[in-house]
């Protein structure tokens, strides 16, 4: 039998993204020769930090696998430089807004990197204008850098390259802005507009309803478990009378999680609350106010400046949203209405004792408040309050006499000088930028204005032009916006001139500018009431360790009397107490208090009015550290009681082990909290 014929296989067409993967395309004359011998950039991007997180393949392939394709091009695994900075940042971002790209373009302008690897052009830019395209080319084209690809090599060098790379770098900004801007997003504002979820912040309360035979479907439904919470949150701010503060510090002081973690993952990487084990944290006062006022509990899907009413189910009655929001409404009349004063040298600076205590600095009434959550509802809200300006003298202080003695002080502002130097260069690159696109825009403008050039152009090429210059406005205003924020950083002489005039007089210094060099070189202050008259303080430095000490003050904290205090007074009484049982009893209440609660509750002086005795205003607890200062500096219980202003007691003279301060600051100060309002 004749054996068949097999039929020819079908020639794979050369263009196939199978074959120039595997070998990209040259379009050169000769086939030159790369740059092995130098260092070559990796440089990687995904746009979004959920694909970061769950297109796993695309990050591998970014870092790992396209190591392995350099080598084999001939480089050694010393000489490749990773530049992944920019995962989960947009690739329309240009230079001076991207880490990774602003990094590699200076290295390469310094002549420290001859090749680039990125697996598309779309990974480097997708730049509307090729503003920042253009720019990175003639950089690379003036340092002959070859820039390879999964599909192609581009000689920078090569006038023909050159053109090719600017040109796919166009085509992937249209692909990006065909795909996104003129198909996905249209089709999302329509199906946003209808009610359905846009892939939006998830609203915690709800979850998007994932079958497709639900008349919900793809619509927002009631998570059971996360609307109690927020049932809880509007309850309990109406039974709070509005306090937003103390639901805050309630909040705090509950340890673990607030609302359960969503089963969806979609939903659970849609949530911008702070992520812990087992659900979400609300992690500030603004978080919990804008809770308090988002309209989707109500029923409300708000979609641009349009809002459609029962669209799903409510979680909160209107009753109850009514009521919150005439709260919220009083306290802002309320708030509009106090002194706000100047903000303080050490704003941001006092530690949190613990997690169930809010710290406030109030200029105006020049007091450091210190408020704690009640262990029960029934308790009172416990405060603690001490002098702010005092605080402050010793603070400034201390940190001018650190800065006097330390020559060398300047060295630590030297990362914060980095920063201004590392900001500064982004807002050249960013002025570059705009240099750039106003030139664009002038160009386009005088031929839409030229009257001749304007009568060759078609109506369709009109408004194209027309649209190009509002694109081109829109981002040269983005720009500028990025351009007027203010530094983080310092400059080192700017540094080294104020460090200069604090050691000669920190009060001629701008409050802004010494507030600025004071972050730098603090960790934290730590308060701590020892008792009535006696407070101890740490301040934590960068650089010069701890300072700790005891503050005395001249007016004691007050002593909160309640219907329980009241009758053990009334007990020690009526067992006929001496002085020293009375104060054993009330450890933070001096014999003068104790005499005046004592005939507002008996009529009669038990303890006899003895003022002129120096013990007679101090308690027992203010007795015991007193004496710790007897000890360490010779000054007599009476000189120390006697003293008309707030005094400093720094740690030179008094030992360590007796200042009791919390355990954490003992060990380095950790001031990470949950709540941070100050």
């Amino acid at each position: 039998m004749k054996e068949m014929n097999k039929p020819k296989r079908k020639k794979v067409n050369q263009g196939n993204i199978f074959v120039t993967m595997a070998k990209p395309k040259i379009h050169t004359m000769e086939m030159p020769t790369l740059p092995t011998d130098e260092h070559i950039a990796l440089y990687g991007r995904q746009s979004t930090l959920f694909q970061v997180l769950n297109n796993t393949q695309s990050y591998d392939f970014q870092v790992e696998q396209q190591k392995t394709i350099i080598i084999k091009y001939g480089w050694n695994e010393e000489l490749i430089v990773e530049y992944f900075q920019d995962f989960a940042v947009s690739g329309t971002l240009g230079l001076g807004e991207r880490v990774g790209i602003t990094k590699l373009t200076e290295d390469i302008a310094e002549g420290k990197i001859k090749a680039v690897y990125v697996f598309l052009v779309d990974r480097l830019f997708r730049d509307r204008n090729l503003e920042n395209v253009i720019r990175f080319a003639n950089i690379c084209q003036e340092n002959n850098v070859v820039i390879i690809t999964s599909v192609r090599m581009y000689y920078m060098n090569n006038r023909y390259d050159w053109e090719y790379f600017i040109e796919d770098c166009k085509r992937a900004w249209e692909q990006f802005d065909l795909q996104i801007n003129q198909r996905m997003l249209p089709m999302r504002v329509n199906a946003s507009h209808k009610g359905y979820y846009d892939s939006r912040v998830s609203d915690i309360g709800y979850t998007v309803d994932r079958d497709k035979q639900s008349p919900t479907f793809k619509k927002y439904i009631v998570h059971e478990e996360q609307a109690k919470v927020i049932k809880w949150l509007y309850n309990r701010f109406i039974e709070l009378g509005g306090d937003l503060p103390a639901l805050v510090r309630e909040l705090s002081a509950k340890p673990g999680y607030h609302f359960p973690k969503y089963e969806d993952p979609k939903m659970h990487n849609k949530c911008y609350l702070m992520k812990v084990e087992g659900g979400y944290r609300i992690g500030s006062y603004q978080t919990v106010k804008r809770f308090l006022t988002d309209e989707t509990y109500i029923d409300i899907w708000k979609t641009g400046d349009a809002c459609y009413e029962n669209n799903h189910e409510a979680i909160i009655d209107k009753y109850t949203w009514d009521t919150v929001q005439y709260l919220l409404e009083k306290r802002a009349e309320n708030a509009s209405t106090r002194r706000h004063g100047e903000v303080s040298i050490i704003q941001g600076l006092v530690i949190r004792p613990s997690e169930d205590c809010i710290v406030s600095l109030d200029t105006v009434s020049n007091s450091i408040c210190f408020s704690y959550t009640p262990p029960t509802e029934l308790c009172p809200t416990k405060y603690q309050y001490i002098k702010l300006s005092t605080v402050e003298d010793l603070f400034i202080e201390i940190f001018t006499k650190r800065v006097q003695e330390d020559e060398n002080a300047s060295g630590i502002g030297q990362s914060a000088s980095e920063l201004y130097e590392r900001e500064q260069k982004n807002k050249a690159h960013l002025q570059k930028t705009i240099a750039g696109l106003q030139t664009k825009y002038d160009n386009i403008y005088a031929d839409l204005n030229d009257t001749e050039i304007s009568a060759r152009m078609t109506k369709q090429t009109k408004l194209k032009k027309y649209e190009d210059l509002a694109a081109i406005e829109a981002e040269i205003a983005e720009l500028q916006k990025q351009i007027s924020k203010p530094s983080e950083g310092i400059p080192i002489v700017k540094l080294n001139e104020t460090l200069e005039a604090l050691r000669q007089n920190y009060k001629k210094l701008p409050k802004d500018r010494l507030r600025q060099v004071i972050n730098i070189f603090t960790k934290g202050i730590e308060l701590k009431e020892l008792s009535s008259h006696f407070w101890g303080f740490a301040i934590h430095w960068e650089i010069w360790g701890i300072d700790k000490g005891i503050i005395w003050f001249k007016n004691s904290s007050r002593y909160d009397w309640d219907d329980e205090a009241d009758n053990e007074l009334k007990r020690q009484y009526e067992a006929g107490a001496t002085e020293q049982e009375y104060m054993q009893a009330f450890p933070d209440c001096s014999l003068s208090s104790l005499s005046t609660r004592l005939w507002r509750i008996v009529k009669e002086w038990p303890i006899p009015q003895q003022n002129h005795k120096p013990h007679f205003k101090l308690s027992l607890n203010d007795m015991q550290h007193a004496k710790i200062l007897e000890d360490a500096t010779g000054l007599s219980l009476k000189e120390i009681a006697d003293k008309k202003a707030d005094k400093v007691f720094f740690m030179e003279h008094i030992d360590a082990a007796n200042i009791p301060m919390c355990d954490e600051c003992k060990a380095g100060c950790d001031t990470s909290v949950p709540i941070a309002v100050q």
